[in-house]
């Protein structure tokens, strides 16, 4: 009887763990403009807007968004860029883009962006004046800011730049987020703008833009 019982609890236990991981596993879909990085490098853009201009059609937009892409890969290569949805509802718009590399990414929207080793990232330019906030294996982030030089020691964290425009989805536990930024769990990151961060003295004017996110590989 007790054995009964206790493969009983061990065969529920193993229920409840699966559920969770599979709950875990799920794709993240998001509910506003993202940005979200693969392991293998490329990038899924999701934009979700809304038409305000009477003028302005989501039949125009979808037409100058195929021609844009059209450029891009004539220039780059096939597959450096492509559509992968456009929907519209009304005013409301969701385009997703998918990107062969961080490289693409930045090309096509004229903007910095970076993905690959910390020391990749000093080569490119990036210099991390800035400060950062450690973050937890559960997602929770330190209140207390700490200077770049600790976390920039770390040549084997993968590093992410990018602006303050969108969320950002990481594949792997961010282990270090630039301030100031709002974790959604350790691998979603909201960065904040400058206007709603109360210290902005360990950031200098060239990069108080960008956000930074060290990360390291599941």
């Amino acid at each position: 009887m007790k054995i009964g019982k206790l493969f009983a609890a061990a065969c529920t236990l193993l229920i409840l763990l699966s559920g969770c991981q599979k709950k875990e596993e799920e794709p993240w879909v998001p509910d506003s403009t993202a940005i979200q990085v693969s392991q293998d490098g490329r990038i899924t853009e999701t934009i979700i807007d809304r038409l305000t201009e009477s003028y302005y059609s989501s039949t125009e937009l979808q037409e100058m968004v195929n021609a844009s892409v059209k450029d891009h890969t004539a220039a780059y290569g096939d597959g450096s860029v492509s559509v992968k949805e456009f929907a519209a509802n009304g005013s409301d718009i969701r385009i997703v883009l998918e990107y062969a590399a961080a490289e693409d990414y930045a090309a096509f929207n004229n903007v910095r962006f970076y993905n690959g080793s910390m020391l990749g990232a000093q080569m490119e330019g990036y210099r991390f004046e800035t400060s950062f906030q450690l973050v937890a294996k559960d997602g929770t982030v330190s209140e207390q800011k700490v200077p770049a030089d600790g976390p920039v020691s770390h040549k084997e964290y993968q590093v992410l730049v990018t602006d303050r425009s969108h969320k950002v989805e990481v594949p792997g536990n961010i282990v270090y987020v630039s301030a100031p930024s709002q974790v959604e769990d350790r691998r979603i990151v909201t960065p904040l703008t400058a206007a709603e961060d109360t210290d902005q003295s360990a950031v200098s004017e060239q990069e108080a833009g960008l956000l930074y996110i060290l990360y390291e590989y599941h």
